[in-house]
Formats: C-alpha cells, sequence, structure tokens
C-alpha cells in the first residue's frame, strides 16, 4: 500500500528514537488496505498542504498497516482504524480515532502543542453543554477507548484513593481537583467500586439469601 510523502520511511521503533533526538512529536497512523475511512485521510487531510506543513515543522510522522505490523498494532492498543497517535518525548500523549477531515486533525494536532489531550477538550465541552447528551457521550466514548489502551497505576490522588492513567494520560486525575474522574462520573460511567465496598456488597448478598431461606424454610 503506498503512503502519503508526508510520512517518513521509518519503523515505530526507529521513528520513536529519531523523535527524541530531533525533539520532534512523533505521529503514528494506525491503518489496514481495507480501511474505506484510512483512504479517504489519505487522499485528503495527508497530503492536505497546511497538514504538511505542520508535520514538517514540529513532527515525524509514519503509518503502519495493523495486519503487516500486528506486533505494533498490539503493543499500542490499536482497536479501529484509523487511529492517529501522538507522542512527546518518547511517551503516547494522545490519539484520535476515526476519520479526521484536514482541519480537525490541525485542530487535534495544534491541541497537542498547547498541552492539551483530547479528553480535556471533550471534558470542556461537555462542561459547556451539561445537558447535551450528544457531547457526554462523546466523551463517554472517549473514555472507553482511552481504557482499552494499556493501563499504568498512577500515584493516589487528593481523595486518597488510587487513580488509574492510560496511555493517553489522563493528567487531570491525578490533579488537585481530580477533573477528570469526576467528568467520567458526569459522563455516565459508574464510579469504580473499592475492595472494601465489594466486601460489604458481598456480605449484604449473603445475608439477603439467608434471611429469605429463613423465611421459606429451605436452605
Amino acid at each position: 500500500m503506498s503512503k502519503p510523502p508526508v510520512f517518513a520511511d521509518l519503523n515505530y521503533t526507529s521513528a520513536l528514537d529519531a523523535s527524541r533526538r530531533q525533539g520532534k512529536l512523533l505521529l503514528l497512523d494506525a491503518t489496514a488496505v481495507w480501511c474505506g475511512p484510512c483512504k479517504v485521510m489519505d487522499r485528503t487531510a495527508w497530503i492536505d498542504p497546511a497538514v504538511v506543513d505542520w508535520i514538517r515543522q514540529h513532527a515525524i510522522a509514519i503509518q503502519i498497516d495493523v495486519d503487516a505490523e500486528p506486533a505494533t498494532a498490539k503493543q499500542l492498543a490499536v482497536r479501529a482504524m484509523p487511529t492517529v497517535i501522538a507522542f512527546k518525548d518518547g511517551v503516547e500523549f494522545d490519539r484520535a480515532v476515526g476519520l479526521k477531515q484536514p482541519a480537525e486533525l490541525l485542530s487535534c494536532l495544534d491541541g497537542v502543542m498547547r498541552g492539551e489531550n483530547s479528553l480535556v477538550k471533550l471534558t470542556a465541552e461537555a462542561a459547556d453543554r451539561p445537558d447535551n447528551m450528544f457531547w457526554r457521550m462523546n466523551l463517554a466514548r472517549a473514555l472507553a477507548n482511552a481504557a482499552s489502551s494499556t493501563r499504568r497505576r498512577m500515584p493516589t490522588c487528593g481523595f486518597g484513593s488510587t487513580c488509574w492513567s492510560t496511555t493517553l494520560r489522563w493528567s487531570a486525575c491525578v490533579s488537585r481537583s481530580c477533573s477528570l474522574r469526576s467528568a467520567i462520573w458526569s459522563a455516565g460511567i459508574p464510579r469504580p467500586v473499592r475492595s472494601s465496598q465489594r466486601s460489604v456488597m458481598r456480605r449484604r448478598h449473603s445475608q439477603r439469601v439467608c434471611r429469605r431461606h429463613s423465611m421459606t424454610g429451605s436452605r
């Protein structure tokens, strides 16, 4: 499969090393020969003059075929195409899943340069529209995509409980306000159940079963 000229002829490991040495971002576009939206982006976003100029200034871009490089796709937890992953200093900072038009892709890239990942932007948008189910669903979908990535245990937050971070680096989750975790709950995702809570729930369930059995005279 031919690649747009903006993509360097490097594998993932070499590109990651090159981005570190040059002090640039690494953009990785995960695609497949059978992926229709990927082909649309190849014909539009990845050859758009503004996008190409941005990448030449700020990043090294590579494209991988998930079928030809399954180990890399598994390592990066790629589960849908197209997926564009942005790395800063060799560490994944953000990812965008799905078809992106040139202007939309540029907005994502500019956000990465400002230190804003997609979850931060979606959280702000959902907060501005608290009654809009569309934005809450967008946030929930982004959080679900984040949860599917490789998880790393992070330090405890201000609430005294341990927060989880994905390769999207949920920085807000370990901030003083723990604002991202609040956004997770407001998006309709259940709060995590702690082990102590699970024990209480099991004990109460056992008590209900015993009472029910005693009332019916059965064991």
